[in-house]
């Protein structure tokens, strides 16, 4: 016989999803797992991962701008915290809490480049990360000045873009993007 929802199982059962698997829910609330998977569709809660506020390796890895292989080596070597959380019967996800992610990134700062974390994609975001931001993006570019009288005469001279780069101590995509850039002009 069909047993309807209270109003605290439906509470509970908001309040767990993403955090507990399917089947500890159901034997908590007294119900299968059948009915716990049917009454998260009719709440629209299918996608228990984005539920618990959580950030799975790859999407905090897709954030950050890094490959995911990045964010599994952090917590493999350098113990960014995760939690480890089965939705369903053959389904794991890594998980990691923005809070302590942010935590783990303020003592480890030489490991992240916040330049290329967009602004509030984590949330919540500490208010020292956009000084940090701003400064790493300060670092990466540089602009070019007589540099380019120097790439034009180095490349008339036919000398190899990795080289110019070497003299110019800048990376070789750099340099390459630069003067594909001014002969495009």
């Amino acid at each position: 016989m069909r047993k309807n929802w209270s109003l605290e199982e439906v509470e509970f059962l908001k309040e767990y999803v993403g955090l507990r698997d399917i089947d500890s829910l159901a034997k908590r609330l007294g119900r299968s797992t059948a009915s716990v998977l049917c009454k998260l569709k009719r709440l629209k809660l299918g996608n228990t991962k984005e539920q618990s506020g959580y950030l799975t390796r790859g999407r905090l890895a897709a954030l950050l701008g890094v490959d995911r292989n990045v964010v599994k080596y952090w917590c493999e070597r350098y113990s960014l915290p995760f939690k480890t959380k089965k939705t369903n019967k053959s389904r794991i996800f890594y998980l990691v809490d923005p809070i302590v992610f942010w935590e783990w990134a303020n003592k480890n700062r030489e490991k992240v480049d916040f330049s290329k974390i967009e602004r509030n994609s984590i949330l919540p975001e500490p208010d020292w990360v956009d000084s940090l931001r701003n400064q790493q993006k300060q670092l990466h570019y540089h602009p070019w000045t007589e540099e380019e009288a120097y790439l034009i005469e180095q490349s008339k001279r036919k000398k190899q873009l990795y080289v110019i780069a070497m003299e110019l101590d800048r990376s070789y995509y750099s340099v390459e993007r630069k003067y594909k850039r001014m002969n495009e002009k």
